[in-house]
């Protein structure tokens, strides 16, 4: 499991874990944010692609945990970006 952690403070977000190529089946789970929904959108993107892959994550005690799309995986990795 990849975890971010937001610091609405700063707006500053540290990342705890790693991914690689080929790395399927992984989960993000994103915390520190205020989230009251039970549900929500995460979009999934990199710098090579022209649009997002649109994800719904789960809501649970504030923390937002959501399946990192495999389709991102193929590719060499390079810096993928999550936007909510």
């Amino acid at each position: 499991m990849i975890i971010a952690v937001f610091d609405e403070c700063s707006r500053r977000v540290d990342i705890d874990g790693k991914l690689t190529q080929w790395d399927y089946g992984q989960v993000l789970q994103i915390c520190g944010m205020e989230v009251e929904e039970e549900q929500i959108q995460v979009h999934f993107t990199d710098k090579c692609t022209n649009g997002a892959l649109v994800v719904l994550g789960k809501v649970e005690d504030g923390d937002i945990t959501v399946d990192i799309p495999n389709e991102l995986l193929k590719k060499k990795w390079n810096n993928p970006g999550i936007c909510i």
